[in-house]
């Protein structure tokens, strides 16, 4: 399970602001849409004032707690590290030093906000497109897959170097050769 300060992670997250009137709203959007990378639950716990104190609610998969009034987020979070049976499930994310103390004290596992942003929230890198190496490396790939003729080809599409039609695929489509 992985539980997080909400406020404390607001306020690190690049285009958030917790001078937003819809930051907690923005927040458990975003939690919401990379949700498959996390597994496990998710709870985001917001300090009270912003929400319906001492209620838990379920917005796309991620539950949202609000602390009661009187209470502090990090109260929550460590009553709830408490009451798991194994809190070496618990994944605790915040910056705030003293909670992540204390929740390692109980037996939590920590994060910063800063190394969850880069390690769930951050869209992954696309690399660019492999090239073929060269003409051996397109050469072998016509041996492979285009019917394993091993002869020298001229240069073009099918190899044919005759300005003959070639098969290039769907039924009785045919396509004159480039050359």
């Amino acid at each position: 399970m992985i539980i997080l300060d909400g406020h404390n992670l607001i306020g690190r997250l690049p285009g958030m602001s917790l001078d937003d009137p819809n930051d907690e709203e923005k927040l458990v959007r975003l939690l919401s849409q990379h949700r498959g990378r996390m597994g496990g639950g998710v709870l985001v716990v917001f300090v009270a004032g912003s929400g319906p104190g001492g209620s838990v609610r379920s917005f796309g998969g991620i539950k949202v707690a609000y602390a009661p009034r009187g209470s502090t987020a990090d109260s929550v979070i460590l009553k709830h590290i408490e009451r798991m049976k194994d809190p070496r499930e618990a994944l605790v994310v915040s910056s705030d030093g003293r909670l992540r103390s204390q929740a390692r004290a109980l037996g939590a596992r920590v994060m910063s906000a800063e190394e969850f942003e880069r390690r769930f929230l951050r869209s992954p890198r696309r690399l660019p497109p492999e090239k073929p190496e060269g003409p051996v490396d397109l050469e072998e790939w016509m041996e492979i897959f285009g019917g394993g003729n091993s002869q020298p080809r001229e240069p073009g599409l099918g190899g044919r170097g005759d300005g003959r039609a070639r098969h290039v695929g769907g039924r009785g489509t045919k396509r004159p050769e480039r050359g």
